[in-house]
């Protein structure tokens, strides 16, 4: 019997994606027909973009469908495109007027467009990044301009200072001073001088107080470190193998899921995203959508995890106890605080690296939790 031709997929998506802007008159217009644009149909992961945009079409645009859709902007390199379906979704969202935009980078938080751009209009270079209003994230961010930024005034880290704000009835654009480096702390700093910054940057947090001024419910919400995004990822993580477990396997995999209650509350003001992308060796630290009141060795976990090269939980833990020497020391005993470490390294580990159970750093871990973190919660 002869067979016919196997079909090309990839060829045969991206002449659907022709078809599709052509046929549909809506949308040749709103998003430029070039080569770019075609190309962005050739990956099968891409075809959800159609979904998205009739979404958007519709007035029944999700977060994620607004997210893929401005990743298509930028991809296509198109300003027009990106402002468009900003407007779409939020017909009273305005942006500044400028002579020059660019596209720089992206990131993954849950509360933004995750595009930004470079924008220079008549007050020189801003930075803008385009929130959704009901997120945490903005409300995180209004939390800090509004309560916290002020207290880091003349210490040894610094905030861009929001120029403006743009708000619609469901997004916000917020312009802030666009920091002139030579490049992030990942970009050029070793391991050694990072860690000798995040000491630093640690103990400058450290100092911010709560103060008396907000309401409870305010104080409730920036102290949920349960609801991070990295740290919700990692418990989430941890929760799907115990699912995949059985046997002595899920019964072990519960009981180091339980350790994870045995924190010591004692808090402390966190950035929440202290990863070397979002500092500078000149003592610039921005992204300030994640921070809160979070309990101490939080922001430290993440921060060292991010940036030690390490073999063993042993090499690991090691950093976290030199620097909770240096900037933690009077907020509680050692023995608490290194509990502290070890959870959210865990959790933060199984976040960034999704281990096998066979994973040897994973297994050192489970054993230090068995061994160290037994306080119970209550005594918390």
């Amino acid at each position: 019997m002869r067979m016919g031709k196997k079909i090309d997929g990839k060829a045969l998506r991206k002449l659907a994606g022709c078809f599709f802007l052509l046929i549909n008159k809506s949308f040749v217009g709103f998003v430029p027909v070039s080569s770019v644009s075609i190309s962005f149909f050739g990956y099968k992961a891409n075809w959800l973009f159609f979904k998205s945009y009739m979404a958007l079409k519709s007035g029944s645009a999700s977060v994620a469908d607004m997210k893929l859709l401005a990743k298509f902007a930028e991809l296509t390199d198109s300003h027009q495109v990106f402002e468009d379906i900003c407007r779409k979704y939020d017909s009273r969202i305005k942006f500044r007027d400028y002579s020059h935009a660019r596209f720089h980078g992206s990131g993954w938080g849950e509360g933004c467009l995750n595009v930004y751009r470079e924008v220079v209009d008549q007050k020189g270079m801003l930075f803008e990044k385009v929130f959704f209003k009901a997120s945490e994230d903005f409300l995180k961010l209004q939390q800090f301009y509004g309560e916290f930024e002020s207290q880091l005034e003349g210490g040894c880290i610094k905030a861009p200072r929001i120029i403006e704000e743009k708000s619609g009835k469901y997004l916000s654009v917020v312009y802030f001073e666009f920091i002139d480096i030579d490049g992030s702390a990942d970009d050029d700093m070793s391991e050694h001088e990072n860690i000798v910054l995040i000491g630093k940057i640690l103990r400058a947090l450290s100092e911010v107080d709560i103060g008396g001024n907000l309401e409870c419910k305010e104080k409730t919400r920036i102290s949920d470190y349960l609801n991070v995004q990295h740290y919700r990822e990692g418990v989430r993580f941890i929760d799907r193998m115990a699912d995949e477990a059985s046997g002595s396997e899920l019964a072990d995999i519960k009981d180091i899921r339980k350790k994870l209650d045995n924190i010591y509350e004692k808090l402390v003001f966190s950035h929440g995203d202290l990863v070397a992308a979002n500092y500078s060796i000149d003592g610039w630290l921005w992204d300030w959508d994640r921070c809160g009141f979070y309990p101490v060795c939080f922001d430290m976990s993440w921060a060292v995890l991010n940036v030690v090269k390490f073999s063993s939980f042993e090499e690991l833990m090691s950093v976290n106890e030199d620097l909770i020497s240096r900037c933690y020391h009077d907020f509680g005993p050692e023995t608490e605080l290194l509990n502290n470490a070890a959870i959210f390294s865990f959790v933060f580990y199984c976040r960034k690296f999704k281990p096998s159970r066979e994973d040897k750093i994973f297994k050192e871990m489970c054993r230090y939790l068995r061994k160290r973190c037994t306080r119970p919660a209550a005594a918390a």
